[in-house]
Formats: structure tokens, sequence, C-alpha cells
């Protein structure tokens, strides 16, 4: 289910024990993977026999899975142009950001008594692989990182819809992590500070100052995106800036 190296135990533990799926719910599971990868780019067209094609499926299972990603906020849908993903919303981002930060608070409050030094083993191998990721410059593999780190925070968590919740936003906000990390490369060394800080902090048993710096997190996050948006929403040429060869259809 999950490409090698993709997802955290979280994740992984999260998918077990998922009822039997429908053909549309296999279009949307796939859809919303594409769409939360990059692997379908903002401002993409989403033509229904093209995906139909490419998923093995009838046009309904498709045509209800966009429906559902556009409830959801992840496609948008006009008469003349049809369906295609959404651009990143600098308020939606940061109304996301706000929400994750909340729900991983009372997450780590959760985890942090059950965690042991296994787990701190674990954070600590994930912090020397993003500060690998940084001297590279590695920008997909740093947001997978940054992702890994937070996600593997709260496994000890024992409310597992608490951690779905906190998953779907982490997939809701993953192309913002990406334009982050993108415009502002000083934002991956400060990240990788502010990681090291949180794991001193819980190894002191200091859950308050670990909390503590997530809220930093989201506030330094927050920040260095709004000096990179120039106005509320982005237009398919703000996007070619970024991926110069990909080509933005239904833009005039």
């Amino acid at each position: 289910m999950y490409p090698e190296g993709a997802g955290t135990r979280m994740e992984r533990a999260l998918g077990e024990g998922a009822p039997y799926r429908t053909k549309k719910d296999m279009a949307y599971e796939q859809l919303r993977s594409d769409i939360v990868s990059g692997a379908i780019r903002p401002g993409e067209r989403l033509i229904l026999r093209e995906l139909a094609a490419r998923l093995g499926t009838s046009l309904l299972p498709v045509r209800e899975a966009i429906q559902r990603l556009e409830v959801e906020g992840f496609v948008l849908s006009s008469p003349h142009v049809g369906a295609r993903t959404a651009f990143p919303d600098l308020d939606r981002i940061t109304e996301t950001l706000t929400i994750r930060a909340c729900l991983e608070s009372l997450a780590l409050r959760l985890s942090a008594p059950l965690m042991g030094e296994a787990d701190f083993e674990a954070l600590d191998r994930i912090i020397g692989d993003t500060e690998a990721a940084c001297g590279r410059g590695e920008t997909p593999e740093l947001n997978r990182l940054n992702r890994t780190f937070h996600l593997r925070l709260f496994e000890p968590c024992p409310l597992p819809r608490l951690k779905k919740m906190i998953l779907d936003l982490w997939d809701e906000s993953s192309m913002s992590s990406n334009l982050l990390y993108f415009f502002d490369p000083s934002r991956a060394r400060q990240n990788l500070s502010e990681h090291r800080r949180l794991l001193r902090h819980l190894r002191k048993g200091d859950i308050k100052g670990a909390e503590r710096i997530l809220v930093l997190q989201r506030a330094n996050a927050e920040r260095s995106l709004r000096r990179q948006f120039k106005s509320k929403t982005w237009s398919g040429q703000d996007w070619l800036r970024v991926f110069p060869g990909h080509e933005v259809k239904g833009e005039a």
C-alpha cells in the first residue's frame, strides 16, 4: 500500500484493518495521493477519460472522487474550464497550520509520557538524515523528513482518531511545505535547529518546552510563507516560476 520509504509506522498503522474499498474509494485515494505528492500539480486539468484510463476504471468512480476532492479543497471546478487541482491559498494554508499545531500540541502531551529511548533514537536518526539532506539541498527530501519527524513524535499517542486528523492535515499542507523550502532555503536549517531543541526538551522530560517549540515552528512557517506570497492566491503564471517546464492548462 505504501511505496518503499514513504510511510511512517504511524501512517501504516492507521491503514491497517481498513474496510473493503470500492472503486470510487480507490480512485479517490489515488488521486488524493497524486495531488498531495505533487505528481498532479496545482492548476492541472483533471480530464475524466484520461484519469479513468490511467486508473483502470469507469468514469463514474473518477467523477465521484473529484467531487469529494472538491469538497476537501483539493480541486476547483469551473463551467468553462472543468475540474483542476487548486493552487496554494495563503488563508487556507495558515488556517491548516493553526489547526494542525493545536492538534499536534495535544498529541505531544499525550505521547511524551509514553516515549522511551527507542523513540528518542528514532527521532535523532531523522534529524541526522535531515542534516544530510540540508547539505545536499534536496527540497522534496527535506519536506518528507520534516513530515516523518512530526508523525514519529505522535506514534505513542493512544488516540488513533487524533493521529488520523493530524495525518490528514499534513496531507493538505504538503504543497505549502514544498513551497516553503523551495523559496526559503534558510527555513530548512531553522527547522533542523527547532527539531534538535524539541528533542532535547523531550529527553529532559520538559513537555511544555517541547510544546513551545511546536508553536514556534508554526509561527516561523507562517511568517516565511507570508513573505513569499504576493497575493492571497497564486495564478498559473506564478506556478510556472516554480516549475518552468510545466504547462498550466486552462490559464489565459
